[in-house]
């Protein structure tokens, strides 16, 4: 072999992942998140990284991320912000039902444009009436396909406001563009998770719902099956007490005893 055939085949050899200097192939780890989970995930992944594994994050709404997971699409972790979809995905053997765990939990706030006129804070309580005036829209998440909506529709049935205000509700397919709608003017309010509100500067949090008008916000990570040993390692890093300082710097508070 001539001097320019060896070095053709040392070039293809190169391209193919077979020369010795380029190293073990990095693991991949897949994560399918709550689009309200982002920036604390996005901060606990870079904190973490290392060099050993490449990740790719992918935000959607729950019940979303679960369909698509359903449907075949391939991930090592599900985090999710209702329990109700990552039982879903236990029932039809998706997840790992001994890998399920809560990682966090949230409230819900009411919010309007930071450049509102009525920014004022006020009380939600039952018996009191919501803030809105009468041609106002109400920004939220779709309480048929969100867990934000869900959260949403029992705490203002509890409150007895939901009849009152069905008709001026702007649903949306995730947390976040219930924020971007009040952000963007479109809405002049809008009820969201108070880690979401928190991190931006263009809307006020003028009240908080009591925890007790809705189920607990529980955000539960679980693994599926196959997950590689880097995903369980960060399933691992989400529940720990070491976490808890990122997620509440984002917004989020403990998950529930």
């Amino acid at each position: 072999m001539n001097h320019g055939s060896r070095l053709l085949l040392a070039t293809v050899l190169c391209v193919t992942g077979s020369c010795s200097e380029t190293g073990p192939a990095r693991e991949t780890v897949t994560i399918f998140a709550a689009a309200s989970l982002t920036p604390v995930v996005e901060d606990l992944l870079h904190s973490g990284a290392d060099g050993a594994s490449t990740t790719r994050l992918h935000t959607a709404a729950t019940s979303t991320l679960a369909r698509q997971l359903e449907s075949g699409a391939g991930a090592d972790l599900f985090l999710s912000a209702h329990p109700e979809w990552i039982e879903w995905l236990v029932e039809r053997e998706l997840i790992d039902p001994d890998s399920v765990r809560d990682i966090a939990s949230n409230e819900l706030a009411w919010v309007v444009p930071a450049d509102s006129a009525s920014s004022a804070s006020f009380e939600i309580r039952r018996g009191a009436p919501l803030e809105l005036a009468a041609d106002a829209r109400l920004a939220v998440g779709d309480p048929a396909h969100v867990p934000l909506g869900r959260y949403t529709e029992e705490a203002l049935r509890n409150l007895g406001a939901w009849s009152d205000l069905e008709d001026r509700l702007l649903p949306t397919l995730d947390a976040r563009s219930a924020l971007r709608l009040v952000e963007l003017g479109e809405a002049e309010a809008g009820i969201v998770y108070a880690s979401d509100a928190a991190l931006s500067d263009r809307v006020v949090i003028r009240a908080r719902f009591p925890r007790e008008l809705h189920q607990p916000i529980r955000y539960q990570a679980a693994a599926l099956p196959g997950a590689s040993p880097a995903a369980r390692e960060f399933l691992d890093k989400l529940s720990s007490t070491a976490a808890m300082p990122s997620f509440r710097s984002f917004g989020f508070l403990p998950a529930a005893p």
